[in-house]
């Protein structure tokens, strides 16, 4: 049973009115909940991904939450359904729901069947976030380690561009690559580069590449980084030291996914994530500022405490 202090929050989902949905919310807060309803035009379902759902539908559901069906089961989190015993067979949109509560439930039966999902999420969240730390060569375990990547998992299989901040020496590389192994791409190329050890003058050939005779010495073609990033996960480290060129030249790549070799005629396209670093803050950079407007999530990096933890087990 939930106790009514803890208040933790069920989003309630009626894509179509149904006439046990008030009942329905009144029970669960009577059952300790705090609950809150998706606006009808919300479409960054997101945020939904560590909140158990609950859909209350008859037999037929309208396209958008099939749509958040999707996303929720993508991200690990499936949503529970609440439905009636009238509906119940003819309902056809059960099959990826992780759990079917029937109107009306037994006493406690809801309190429980939530509290049941978010042990299964914890636990389910918890083996994917160890095996992303042993791929990435993340040795800390503590509980300060474990709570500010908690999050990890979900921002990996986001696909979203990603800026992690932190002091440096904080293991943000780590980071970059336990997104990378745990996104969609981990088979595709991973591609740090340091931005403070380009200079400026060269910045736009090593990331973009050149063609033939683009300038005096330019013999043959050469590869650029975000060409050598297809299909995988370019890291952009200390990306506040790049100048603010730079920093326009890239934001534009990230708006389309296009861009220009040196002396090229035409552009040419890349699928690349791209994964940021700073030890600044966030927006201080156009950059930065870009990649968090984008709607992505920004990661927290290591801790120093579980640096020097890390050390300790290694010795």
């Amino acid at each position: 049973m939930v106790e009514a202090r803890s208040r933790a929050e069920v989003v309630f989902v009626e894509p179509e009115p149904v006439d046990f949905s008030e009942a329905a919310c009144a029970a669960l807060r009577d059952s300790g909940f705090r609950v809150s309803r998706l606006k009808p035009d919300q479409r960054d379902y997101g945020g939904l991904l560590s909140i158990p759902v609950i859909v209350a539908g008859a037999a037929h559901i309208p396209a958008f939450v099939e749509s958040l069906w999707r996303v929720l089961a993508a991200g690990g989190s499936p949503a529970l359904a609440l439905v009636s015993a009238s509906d119940l067979e003819r309902a056809n949109w059960l099959g990826h729901a992780a759990d079917v509560i029937v109107w009306p439930p037994a006493s406690g039966e809801l309190a429980f069947r939530i509290g049941r999902w978010s042990m299964a999420r914890t636990q389910r969240a918890a083996g994917e976030l160890q095996d992303l730390l042993n791929q990435a060569g993340i040795v800390g375990r503590s509980d300060t380690l474990l709570s500010a990547l908690a999050d990890l998992p979900a921002i990996a299989r986001s696909g979203a561009p990603v800026l992690i901040t932190g002091e440096t020496g904080t293991g943000k590389d780590l980071i970059a690559r336990a997104v990378h192994y745990g996104s969609e791409r981990r088979r595709g190329p991973f591609v740090p580069i340091n931005c403070g050890a380009i200079p400026e003058n060269l910045f736009e050939n090593e990331m973009f590449g050149h063609v033939k005779g683009a300038y005096t010495h330019a013999a043959g073609p050469q590869m650029g980084l975000i060409a050598r990033a297809d299909h995988g996960t370019l890291f952009l480290d200390e990306i506040d030291a790049l100048s603010l060129r730079s920093q326009v030249t890239l934001l534009r790549f990230l708006q389309d996914g296009q861009y220009w070799p040196l002396g090229s005629s035409g552009s040419r396209t890349a699928d690349v994530r791209v994964l940021a670093a700073t030890n600044r803050t966030r927006r201080c950079t156009p950059l930065g500022h870009e990649l968090c407007g984008q709607g992505s999530d920004c990661s927290r990096s290591v801790c120093r405490r579980s640096r020097l933890e890390a050390c300790a087990i290694l010795a």
